[in-house]
């Protein structure tokens, strides 16, 4: 029978997938970041337990504008990832390979035309656990910027999952001899 752990925070995802690197010699380690923290939570781990692995933190998006609401209830308009910021600088002294992209599953933003193929992909990665269609999405936009080839086994690190996969690029995700595959669940958060 499938048993995937289960675990209880972020910490433990890491480690269960550090570990896992270690046990089957996978020497790459995807991580989403939203601010670049968790990459480097990731390294320090890393370091610790399996020093070969390449680390690649992606963060989203890339030089697009995101609305957020201030505190005084007024819409802001931020550029959330700088290539020049300060936490890339950390990452970068750190030895991590940083990329930013934006999500291939996403629509093309065109108002008043819905695209429901995408919509449909994660929706249906997203029944097992929420961020499983973002670790898909990592490897993709990973294997797109050439960090990985295809077929190349590589771990993928999200929020609340962490996979094993054979690499593919966001084109020929479903492609019967070059798409992606998800080998293994390492870990899922409660």
């Amino acid at each position: 029978m499938f048993s995937t752990p289960i675990v209880d925070s972020l910490d433990e995802l890491i480690k269960s997938a550090v570990k896992y690197s270690k046990n089957t010699g996978i020497d790459k380690i995807l991580i989403f970041s939203q601010n670049g923290e968790s990459g480097l939570k990731l390294k320090k781990y890393v370091d610790e337990l399996n020093p070969s692995v390449q680390v690649v933190t992606i963060m989203f998006p890339a030089n697009e504008p995101v609305f957020i609401e201030n505190e005084e209830g007024h819409v802001e308009e931020v550029i959330p990832n700088d290539i020049n910021s300060d936490i890339n600088s950390k990452l970068l002294k750190e030895n991590v390979q940083v990329i930013f992209g934006t999500l291939p599953l996403d629509n093309v933003v065109v108002p008043g035309v819905p695209n429901s193929i995408n919509l449909t992909i994660k929706n249906t990665l997203s029944m097992f656990t929420p961020g499983l269609q973002l670790a898909v999405q990592a490897v993709l936009i990973a294997t797109d910027h050439g960090i990985l080839n295809f077929g190349e086994p590589v771990i993928s690190i999200v929020g609340d999952v962490a996979i094993s996969a054979s690499a593919a690029n966001s084109r020929l995700i479903f492609h019967s001899e070059y798409g992606l595959k998800i080998d293994s669940i390492i870990a899922k958060k409660q």
